[in-house]
């Protein structure tokens, strides 16, 4: 981690804070901890192996992003609410980033964060025992250069950048999550369709056997699933698969 990065209001919100220089993935460094309490959290500015959804790689030079996961308890949750937490995690990174003055960021389904068309964070969750659930994000923070990939984004292209910026960030996140996971469910998921921008777009679905189709985005399944509506106006439910949103 760099020198100039530090976290003292991320500190003073969770029961135990990990603060690595370098770490190869921090929900890898979270699941073998023995972190029981709630809000236990790792992050670090030098994240070299983490993973998005089917094991793709998160690259991005040292510094310029920050890996952050921590444990929600999700003992009293059912399992379709347990699914619901990467979509909330996603809602607490968007209102933290607007309590920064990042106003355009939205969702795309399961697990993106964007600003227009770029990715400017990820979610993975994984479960790391029957009571918890490991929530990890990786959000670019500045690109000293050009960005690692062509459709990446950073908060630094859209707010101005200082050292505490990502405490500040982080802080928030936590807080937000916090909250959201122990509201009412139903206002909690009704927020997240507001800001998932894959609503009511044309898509293309690339499911897990290999099939390719498209349809219109219609609303949000009971358990977090996206409802698309194909050509021959069935509704169908999308459980695991990657989505891309269509602009013509």
């Amino acid at each position: 981690m760099t020198k100039a990065l530090s976290f003292p209001r991320t500190a003073a919100v969770v029961p135990a804070l990990l603060e690595l220089a370098r770490v190869d993935s921090t929900n890898s460094v979270l699941a073998s901890l023995d972190a029981s309490r709630p809000y236990t959290t790792v992050l670090s500015a030098h994240q070299v192996a983490g993973r998005g959804r089917k094991d793709r790689q998160w690259w991005a030079r040292s510094g310029e992003s920050l890996a952050l996961s921590t444990v929600v308890p999700a003992a009293s949750l059912s399992a379709d609410k347990v699914s619901w937490i990467p979509l909330i995690a996603g809602l607490a990174a968007i209102r933290s980033l607007s309590a920064l003055g990042l106003t355009e960021a939205t969702l795309k389904w399961p697990n993106d964060v964007r600003v227009g068309d770029k990715k400017l964070a990820g979610i993975l969750c994984r479960t790391s025992s029957s009571s918890l659930v490991v929530v990890g994000v990786g959000i670019n923070l500045f690109f000293a250069a050009e960005p690692p990939v062509p459709d990446a984004t950073a908060i630094g292209e859209h707010v101005r950048f200082s050292p505490s910026l990502p405490d500040w960030w982080a802080s928030n996140f936590l807080l937000e999550l916090q909250r959201l996971t122990e509201e009412q469910w139903e206002s909690s998921s009704s927020s997240v369709s507001e800001v998932m921008d894959t609503l009511g777009r044309r898509v293309e679905v690339s499911s897990v056997d290999g099939a390719q189709w498209s349809g219109y985005a219609q609303r949000l399944g009971g358990n977090g699933s996206l409802i698309v509506q194909d050509i021959q106006g069935r509704e169908r439910e999308v459980v695991a698969a990657d989505i891309e949103h269509l602009y013509q």
